[in-house]
């Protein structure tokens, strides 16, 4: 079962259901949803699959592979897609302040040395309060904080204009650095998923033997249990829609380019 299911699943990682299978009861939104979150961020959780598709014979499951191909590229085309990818893309970039200019980190300086000097003032103030033999500890206390805020270098306009200038080039590399790694295109993040997807499901060794150990299948071959979950897909898939998925996902990226 977990081979069937497994070749269904390997579409495009992420498949949509085709009209021509909607007998297998796939759920449309859940598998635009799997879709969506492997082209953004890689990662394969295809969701559940209807038992209809235990029943198709290896042909059968190749051309349901191909089917569900061709709606992922429907969907990946489509302008639901796109603004979905937009407002994912306005999400990841935002929640980032603007640098500061040089006005406003004077203002918090004036800000931040006013309640210094206010929290100063309370302090003196509770002095009468405090036990005899700790007023005058206290008294020296606060005349060295005092000494040490007035002997504080004095910080320029020229100081805080450099300072806001370094914050500024600082905030535009982060910002480049951050568009980059989301770009405004959703071609780029789909190259990316399908390069990933080819990479990771390369190599299938799909005659590898498995054995039963404490009640679960495992690779004979104990080195094969570390490959990546999507080789392990396309090894429970078998090699006729494993290798049709890849077929599927070259021809794909080639269109792309």
């Amino acid at each position: 079962m977990r081979r069937l299911r497994s070749a269904l699943l390997l579409a495009v990682p992420a498949v949509l259901v085709a009209a021509a299978f909607t007998g297998l009861r796939v759920d449309r939104a859940a598998q635009e949803d799997a879709f969506f979150h492997w082209v953004t961020n890689g990662s394969l959780q295809p969701p559940r699959v209807g038992p209809a598709f235990l029943a198709l014979g290896g042909g059968d499951r190749v051309k349901a592979v191909q089917a569900w191909g061709r709606e992922a590229k429907a969907y990946a085309a489509s302008q639901a897609f796109r603004d979905r990818y937009a407002a994912w893309r306005k999400e990841e970039l935002g929640g980032v302040d603007a640098p500061r200019t040089a006005v406003q980190m004077k203002e918090e300086l004036n800000t931040a040395q006013a309640e210094q000097r206010e929290a100063l003032k309370q302090m003196e103030a509770q002095i009468p309060t405090m036990p005899k033999e700790m007023q005058a500890q206290m008294r020296e206390t606060l005349a060295q904080m005092k000494r040490d805020m007035t002997s504080m270098p004095r910080i320029s306009d020229a100081d805080l204009e450099a300072s806001a200038a370094q914050e500024a080039q600082r905030s535009k590399a982060e910002t480049a650095r951050r568009e980059a790694a989301v770009p405004a295109d959703p071609k780029v993040k789909l190259r990316e998923a399908l390069k990933g997807f080819l990479a990771a499901t390369d190599g299938v060794d799909y005659g590898a033997a498995i054995q039963v150990q404490n009640g679960r299948r495992v690779f004979a071959n104990r080195a094969l249990e570390a490959k990546p979950g999507p080789w392990k897909m396309a090894f429970r898939a078998g090699k006729e829609p494993a290798e049709a998925a890849r077929a599927f996902a070259r021809n794909w990226l080639a269109e792309l380019k």
